[in-house]
């Protein structure tokens, strides 16, 4: 996981990179600090390699803003995670309109830092994750996050995505022994779900964001409403705004 620290203050910088401490070796994360937005953003941008998958940007700083440093990432079709750090509230609409994860005052409270990198981190695991399958003696790789549901046909697993299907040697149960960390239920025997895309859902059955409506079963029904339930609870206590 690369990180970027962009503050003009050195000690700024220092402040953050010792809060950053105790997840370095825990989610293998590598830090890059930055004095100024110019020198971020040709590091980010940089043909091999730039990309950082949360970047923690002073908004007030000599030369390019932090606000104009996230635009020109953004303009550059990067998804990073960004946390913007500043003495003052004038810039909030700014940068939440940026994709902002959070609004961050100095200095910057450990107990607030902690709960915030606990979103971000979480976030980087859907957003990165991948399912690897097999087929017929090939294999494939899909991200997690475009995993909309999956569905026990005879003796394999489809894999349905936006792009289409996914034919998939197992059993559903083994697939949803990987896939429930990040945010999957199982709505009935031949069906597993993707959280994230559930529009609505009633006592029978679920609806997705591609359109599909896919059966509860009655042994699992109370159990989808509890975990859909703690999963909705987790997501407004997290106000995710990043996406």
């Amino acid at each position: 996981m690369r990180v970027a620290v962009v503050d003009d203050d050195r000690l700024y910088r220092d402040e953050i990179i010792k809060l950053l401490a105790p997840y370095i070796k825990a989610h293998d994360m590598q830090i890059c600090q930055f004095g100024n937005g110019e020198m971020f953003v040709k590091a980010a941008t940089a043909a091999h390699g730039g990309k950082f998958d949360i970047a923690f940007m002073d908004i007030e700083m000599h030369g390019m803003s932090g606000i104009e440093a996230v635009k020109k990432l953004r303009d550059a079709g990067h998804d990073t995670i960004v946390f913007f750090i500043t003495n003052h509230s004038t810039y909030v609409s700014d940068s939440f309109r940026l994709g902002a994860i959070q609004y961050l005052t100095k200095p910057v409270r450990k107990k607030q830092f902690d709960i915030d990198m606990a979103r971000a981190i979480d976030i980087c695991k859907h957003r990165d994750s991948a399912f690897h399958g097999k087929w017929k003696g090939s294999e494939f790789t899909i991200y997690v996050r475009d995993i909309v549901y999956a569905e026990a046909i005879e003796h394999h697993v489809v894999i349905h995505t936006y792009k289409g299907c996914n034919d998939c040697s197992g059993s559903l149960q083994s697939i949803y022994d990987y896939l429930r960390q990040f945010d999957f239920v199982k709505i009935h025997q031949g069906y597993i779900v993707n959280m994230d895309h559930i529009v609505k859902f009633t006592k029978t059955d679920v609806y997705l964001d591609n359109d599909a409506v896919l059966p509860i079963s009655r042994t699992e029904s109370k159990n989808v409403n509890k975990i859909f339930h703690s999963y909705i609870s987790r997501r407004e206590k997290c106000n995710i705004l990043s996406r």
